[in-house]
């Protein structure tokens, strides 16, 4: 369910870097090759490292969002490096002012990565 190639559960390359944000992180606006993460991807290439970029960007995400998507992708993906991008405005104003929406996450790290799982 996100705007992105295909990608196996395997790895296909040898590193693999999952990048988690808003519509921003998603591409809203752009084709999809002209997104920031998938310029990354392609910089990143350029000096023949074999890595893959999944992009998991979701549009009006928040950070409880980033924390639910965490949850859900790390574990299936297992990615070598989890991006979180934030805009300081959009997502520090959801913080102040969207929990009385939303649970607030509970994080910690996972025993067996550096990678941070929410329990919601």
């Amino acid at each position: 369910g996100f705007r992105d190639n295909e990608y196996s559960v395997t790895k296909k390359k040898n590193k693999r870097i999952a990048v988690i944000g808003d519509s921003f992180t998603m591409g809203w606006g752009v084709d999809l090759q002209d997104c920031w993460v998938k310029l990354l991807e392609k910089n990143i290439n350029a000096d023949d490292l074999d890595v893959e970029v999944l992009n998991l960007g979701k549009g009006g995400g928040s950070p409880v969002d980033y924390a639910r998507i965490a949850a859900k992708a790390i574990p299936i993906l297992k990615p070598d490096l989890v991006v979180v991008a934030t805009l300081q405005a959009n997502d520090l104003n959801q913080l102040v002012h969207g929990y009385d929406k939303h649970p607030v996450p509970q994080v910690e790290p996972t025993p067996k990565s550096k990678f941070l799982v929410s329990k919601l």
